[in-house]
């Protein structure tokens, strides 16, 4: 496992909140991601084909690239009252749009995730070893790997 137990239950909890909840980009470190883990899973899941915006709308690898580079600049714990008006629209642009799994992003969740695993453990935060091998084998197949930054993240003032 290349992820640390923390990363793989947080990306765990993503995939439930993306699943289940009415999910923003803003809302993912609260799953205990951070800032840099949330672009980059974001980046994949689409590049995978296996998140969308909602409502609906066809979007290309450059839209996704595009997408992703802008998430890298604007920091989602940014103090918006003390920021320009034009920042304020982009950052809610970006970190406001709603997400969710495709079809092909459920499939995947409900083969792998056992919640037995999760449920029979003392632990809340508790990792699904199955399920994280699988997603990182499957972003290891497409040149992916956890780990490796796609968009380093820095903000903008």
């Amino acid at each position: 496992m290349r992820m640390n137990e923390r990363q793989a239950s947080a990306i765990q909890d993503v995939f439930r909140k993306l699943a289940f909840v009415d999910t923003e980009p803003v809302d993912l470190p609260n799953s205990g991601i951070d800032w840099q883990e949330t672009v980059e899973i974001i980046y994949r899941l689409f590049t995978l084909r296996w998140m969308e915006f909602w409502p609906q709308k066809e979007i290309t690898d450059e839209d996704i690239w595009e997408y992703c580079r802008n998430l890298a600049r604007y920091d989602p714990d940014a103090d918006l009252y003390l920021k320009s008006q034009e920042f304020d629209r982009w950052w809610g642009y970006y970190w406001l749009t709603h997400i969710n799994l495709t079809s092909k992003g459920e499939l995947f969740y409900f083969k792998y995730f056992d919640p037995e695993v999760v449920n029979s453990a003392e632990d809340d935060n508790a990792v699904n070893p199955t399920f994280i091998d699988h997603l990182e084998s499957i972003f290891e197949e497409n040149d992916m790997p956890w780990g490796k930054i796609f968009f380093p993240v820095q903000s903008i003032e």
